[in-house]
């Protein structure tokens, strides 16, 4: 995606019991090389969610920062980052980071190998 500079990814959540809708949003994410940072933004329209988080590697992890809508501190880290998994932690503070709740985690794998037409992937 833009010249293979950015990655996004699509979110699909499927209904759970009670609900009738799936929900989808989709993140984008690139390496600022100016800030020497990685940047992602985040948005699903069911829920109104516009999240802008960026960070870096700390240890053996990528871990990036922000706020939420509701001015929440972020906590997003990215760890056991393999060729074609990785596991994504998302955690929130309401107290400015004195202690952290996780509010999800994934473990991800990579479905398509060659998404570029006449070449890998990136």
């Amino acid at each position: 995606m833009l010249d293979g500079r950015a990655i996004q990814d699509i979110w699909i959540s499927y209904p759970r019991d009670g609900e009738t809708e799936r929900g989808m949003g989709t993140s984008i994410r690139y390496f600022d090389d100016t800030a020497k940072a990685w940047r992602v933004v985040f948005v699903n329209p069911r829920y109104g969610a516009f999240i802008s988080v960026q960070g870096g590697a700390e240890g053996d992890r990528i871990v990036l920062r922000g706020r939420d809508d509701e001015g929440s501190v972020l906590r997003w880290s990215f760890s056991d980052i393999q060729p074609d998994s990785f596991t994504w932690r998302g955690e929130k503070s309401r107290d400015g980071g004195k202690t952290w709740r996780l509010e999800e985690e994934h473990h991800m794998r990579r479905r398509a190998t060659n998404l570029r037409p006449g070449g890998p992937s990136r």
